[in-house]
């Protein structure tokens, strides 16, 4: 196919359309050399080193155009501002640094959510929307139930830091734990967001 002349006059939709059309390279090369800056300043923002801001920034761009691809991309730079910030926080989960931003339950939901988002850039769900699903749901739950489920996945603790803080058994911190996931899948079902449950309960 042709390679569209005055590459640099297109917008990124453009690129974006032409690239999936054709699979020429030179039109994803053009959106690289756009972006590429700012998602490394994305990086930045939430990681310590600026070699591991550009390794994540590089991985993001190149999953890029395979995800070009598969997903229906309206807005380039908000799309990929997405994926770079989502990468962050998972790459620095899985370092286990992630309490450093995790002050408060609000900040935990949000992780839970923006990892749902990083999956599906596209989703017409706004995050805040989505946090409240969760936390609304959460709030539903009888006391026990709740309590648990906060202190086991929102605030990490084992059932044995759990049992001390609440005086429960362990049996007990269990059965409330299975329990509350089971309303919580209920719960979410009746407003469309079991999605967001998966990655609760499997996020950790």
């Amino acid at each position: 196919m042709k390679i569209i002349a005055g590459i640099k006059e297109l917008d990124d939709a453009a690129l974006v359309l032409h690239y999936k059309q054709s699979r020429q390279s030179i039109y994803y090369e053009e959106l690289f050399k756009r972006h590429v800056r700012f998602v490394i300043a994305v990086c930045m923002k939430y990681m310590n080193s600026i070699d591991q801001a550009e390794d994540i920034s590089m991985e993001v761009m190149e999953k890029a155009i395979t995800d070009l691809e598969r997903f229906d991309i309206l807005n380039f730079k908000s799309w990929i501002y997405t994926a770079a910030r989502n990468a962050c926080l998972m790459k620095l989960r899985s370092d286990k640094k992630m309490k450093e931003y995790s002050i408060d339950t609000g900040k935990n939901l949000l992780q839970i959510v923006e990892k749902q988002n990083f999956m599906h850039p596209d989703n017409s769900n706004s995050i805040e929307q989505e946090t409240g699903y969760l936390s609304q749901a959460i709030e539903q739950l009888d006391e026990g139930q709740k309590k648990c489920i906060e202190l086991f996945y929102l605030q990490e603790k084992s059932y044995k830091e759990i049992a001390d803080e609440t005086g429960l058994t362990m049996n007990e911190v269990k059965s409330f734990i299975q329990n509350g996931k089971r309303n919580l899948k209920n719960l979410l079902i009746k407003t469309g967001q079991f999605g967001i449950l998966m990655l609760f309960i499997t996020s950790y």
